[in-house]
């Protein structure tokens, strides 16, 4: 039987969760040619201490009385209830065929083989010992990115990057096959709607009411489509112009990595409360806000030398960074607004906010400076990615994060830590290491 809400804002109090324990596929990633766009090449490798940290991360949840569900444990039995119901070949001829041929000869499957964890070969033994049937899926470790629950059942996710598209069909196999997850039904599949969304994109604000991050790596038309079928609207916020955003044809840059998703610059913590990065969502610094400030320095010294060309670029990507566009429940119809996240939530919402890398300065020259010294540093190592446990209770990493924790604390949040700081090597934090599934 399925249930009646699952979730219905991000920071209610949190009751199930499914996470992604490695099981070695970190081990098996290579820490060069991630530009090729294949799985297991990537421009860092995590240390062993991931594995602790993650630990430890899974251990507070579950002394917040929190039930954790694993995925690895989830795909097993999803591959075993498949198996029974003679659909498990059709799944692995489909997206991994040489399992398949292994499997045709005798061999047993399972989670460590689909997530690029096995230390079996593509070939014999005498072959090659180095090369595995499936490439590691390494940024699986972030639960978030591939569903979302939304209050009447589970969104999927699409990557449009081609190294991460197996973990879509990893997640449908899971939620459609696992006994664990058959009261959860799929809502909304963005993958077979043909739209673009990662779910750290997303997050429920009420039980009518989505928050998407656009633009750079999930695309307007999704936000637009999920509020027609979900009949939910939709306060889409522009993120830095990327692949995705209407013009199109963009590469992907250190912009667009440090502002990834909406839940790397802002997250709900409480009834009215949030944190979020300042100045760039807020319309008093829409044109002279401090990161303009060093790029436009930055561009007056390079002149014209080739590397100005980034700069200005760099510039034109967050020219709208963090205004807001409503979408129509049930239509997916546009309002555009010229307003930007901040103070639109504070408009209508009387919202309060707590600041990644501490409160904004309101001098112009400790601006920058508060910028590039605390904020630039704590969004890097996710000191916005929090998890909310409860309403004015979130968890998050302890490393580098000192400043937004003090205003956290100062708004009137608890705040748990662990230690991230081999976690934060592939650019995620503890509200991606989680992919919620009730909330009250």
């Amino acid at each position: 039987m399925y249930k009646e809400q699952l979730i219905t804002s991000d920071f209610g109090s949190l009751k199930k969760v499914i996470v992604q324990p490695m099981l070695g596929e970190d081990r098996n990633t290579l820490p060069f040619l991630h530009e090729t766009n294949l799985p297991g090449f990537t421009l860092d490798i995590m240390g062993t201490d991931s594995l602790r940290e993650h630990e430890s991360f899974r251990h507070i949840l579950g002394e917040q009385g929190v039930q954790v569900l694993e995925a690895p444990t989830l795909i097993n039995e999803a591959i075993s209830n498949a198996r029974e119901n003679n659909k498990l070949s059709s799944f692995v001829g489909g997206y991994f065929p040489k399992l398949l041929s292994f499997m045709e000869n005798g061999g047993d499957i399972n989670a460590a083989d689909l997530l690029g964890a096995s230390r079996r070969s593509v070939f014999s033994n005498e072959q090659s010992s180095n090369l595995f049937r499936v490439r590691p899926l390494q940024w699986m470790i972030f639960s978030r990115d591939v569903a979302v629950a939304l209050p009447k059942g589970i969104l999927l996710t699409n990557f449009s990057q081609p190294q991460r598209k197996l973990e879509n069909q990893i997640t449908r196999f899971m939620f459609e096959n696992s006994p664990q997850l058959q009261e959860y039904p799929i809502v909304f599949d963005a993958e077979r709607k043909n739209v673009y969304i990662e779910g750290g994109d997303l997050m429920v604000f009420n039980n009518k009411t989505l928050l998407m991050g656009v633009d750079n790596v999930s695309s307007r038309v999704a936000a637009a489509k999920i509020a027609e079928e979900t009949k939910m609207e939709v306060i889409a916020v522009n993120m830095p112009k990327g692949p995705l955003s209407d013009v199109g044809g963009r590469q992907f840059t250190g912009i667009n990595s440090l502002f990834l998703h909406l839940d790397t610059i802002f997250n709900l913590v409480d009834h009215r409360k949030a944190l979020i990065i300042p100045y760039l969502f807020n319309d008093d610094f829409a044109q002279d806000s401090p990161f303009i400030r060093i790029l436009m320095s930055t561009l007056d010294e390079l002149k014209e030398r080739p590397e100005a060309e980034e700069v200005r670029i760099a510039l034109d990507s967050i020219a709208d960074i963090g205004k807001v566009t409503v979408y129509e429940p049930g239509t997916g119809r546009e309002y555009k607004t010229e307003v930007r996240l901040e103070n639109y939530l504070k408009q209508h919402y009387s919202y309060n906010f707590a600041y990644i890398g501490g409160e904004p300065s309101n001098t112009f020259g400790t601006q920058v400076q508060h910028f590039a010294q605390s904020v630039v540093r704590e969004l890097r190592f996710q000191g916005g990615n929090v998890v909310a446990l409860e309403p004015g209770k979130v968890v998050m990493y302890h490393a580098d994060t000192g400043e937004t924790r003090k205003s956290l604390q100062g708004l009137g949040v608890d705040v748990i830590t662990f230690d991230g700081h081999e976690l934060m090597r592939w650019n995620g934090g503890a509200h991606c290491l989680t992919c919620p599934l009730d909330r009250e």
